[in-house]
């Protein structure tokens, strides 16, 4: 009778145990948030790729799709940080039993089995900010994309209204643009000079007007090269 009683005492504990980890099952059983609607980013990112990959597509249509493409970023900077309350009570809960332990040794079933069941729902909990993340970044370069591609279509319009004076084509039209240019500075500046005082004035302003007149002839001869290279640069990013 003795020694059964000495048996029943040595398994209370251990029965306890159980019991405790048992009753406190519910404690990490709360409601969790799933976070956004990753399917219907999926179709947001795949429609985004199909505008990227088409050759005509306006800049307007572009910075429509950025917005919508950044609210989603948003939402996965915000979704990084669900479920912060139920992570903290498991990873609580989880260090309450003490280090895991060593390889080849072992510790009481009721244990081991809590042990597993709040590593599980810890993963399950960290499943929704970990895809958040990826997403964030997927959305992030999106936008990188979207803008660069706005650029481009940005420098093409400028290299478009500033035709090559190097083209034959247009040099009967620049040619009448500088005759008619040069007439009237010349016609303006013969008025200018029967004016005694606006000989001095004219004077004076004669090296800035020199310096202006060499500068705008380097952009005439080099300004659709250097245009041309940013355009390069740019694509290249």
């Amino acid at each position: 009778m003795t020694a059964l009683a000495g048996r029943g005492f040595r398994r209370f504990p251990a029965a306890c145990l159980a019991f405790l980890l048992a009753a406190a099952q519910p404690a990490y059983a709360q409601s969790d948030d799933a976070g956004p609607d990753f399917a219907a980013w999926e179709s947001v990112a795949e429609r985004a790729g199909g505008v990227l990959e088409r050759d005509a597509v306006t800049i307007a249509r572009l910075e429509l799709l950025r917005r919508e493409v950044q609210v989603w970023r948003e939402r996965f900077l915000a979704a990084q940080s669900l479920n912060d309350v139920p992570i903290d009570t498991v990873r609580s809960q989880i260090e309450a039993l003490g280090p895991a332990p060593e390889e080849g040794a072992t510790e009481p079933e009721a244990i081991a089995e809590r042990r597993e069941a709040l590593t599980v729902r810890l993963g399950e909990l960290l499943a929704p900010r970990l895809r958040a993340e990826e997403a964030f970044q997927q959305a992030g370069g999106i936008v990188g994309q979207i803008d660069a591609e706005i650029r481009a279509q940005q420098t093409e319009a400028l290299l478009e209204i500033a035709p090559s004076p190097f083209n034959p084509a247009n040099w009967a039209e620049a040619a009448g643009d500088i005759r008619d240019g040069a007439s009237g500075l010349i016609r303006e500046a013969r008025e200018a000079l029967d004016e005694p005082e606006e000989r001095g004035q004219t004077a004076r302003r004669l090296p800035l007007v020199l310096f202006f007149t060499v500068l705008a002839g380097l952009l005439i001869g080099r300004g659709r090269a250097w245009t041309e290279s940013l355009t390069m640069r740019v694509r290249q990013r």
